[in-house]
């Protein structure tokens, strides 16, 4: 599209600017509003016209709680049948979610204990015999031990480590609050 001087001024004409006349976008907004107010639903004043359903999620179980402790007794009976569902299917769905994270979390364990089995190094170039292989396993594991025996004895230290840095803030909290040792003369 151009712009040409006359589709500029049909433009503006057709929007009242030139000559001003705001009453033709008044006129096309009367248009497009509807005669009548809109007729909405409004909220039932009770909750329980509808049907009770099986509550699936727990934010769907505490509202039939609520549901239900303010129930009509008639209504009561239908709405703890459907809540005792829900808290059945929750239980079973919680359990098999604990199940399936136990079962994923040893079998990461496992992948991660492979990955650092398979992962060593022996030698560089040449030929190696399976005998030569073991031996220089057996030597590396007398000289340093395997790679989790080290993280082990890595292991021990820090955490003796942290014990000794225990005792040391035990000991300095006791002298906060109970004032220094006085030495005793013999």
């Amino acid at each position: 599209m151009t712009f040409k001087r006359n589709s500029i001024l049909d433009g503006f004409r057709e929007c009242g600017l030139v000559p001003y006349n705001p009453n033709i976008v008044l006129n096309k907004i009367q248009e497009y509003q509807p005669l009548t107010p809109l007729n909405r639903p409004s909220t039932p004043p009770d909750a329980q016209i509808w049907p009770p359903v099986t509550p699936l999620t727990a934010q769907s179980l505490e509202k039939q709680a609520i549901q239900l402790q303010n129930a009509t007794p008639s209504r009561q009976t239908t709405l703890q049948e459907k809540f005792i569902k829900g808290a059945l299917i929750q239980a079973k769905t919680a359990v098999q979610i604990q199940k399936d994270l136990s079962e994923y979390t040893a079998a990461e364990r496992e992948r991660k204990e492979r990955r650092c089995r398979g992962q060593r190094q022996l030698q560089n170039g040449g030929v190696l015999y399976a005998e030569q292989a073991r031996n220089m396993t057996k030597q590396r594991e007398e000289e340093g031990g395997t790679q989790e025996m080290r993280a082990q004895k890595r292991e021990q230290i820090l955490r003796k480590e942290l014990e000794d840095e225990r005792r040391r803030t035990a000991n300095l909290e006791w002298t906060i609050i109970n004032g220094p040792l006085e030495e005793i003369e013999d």
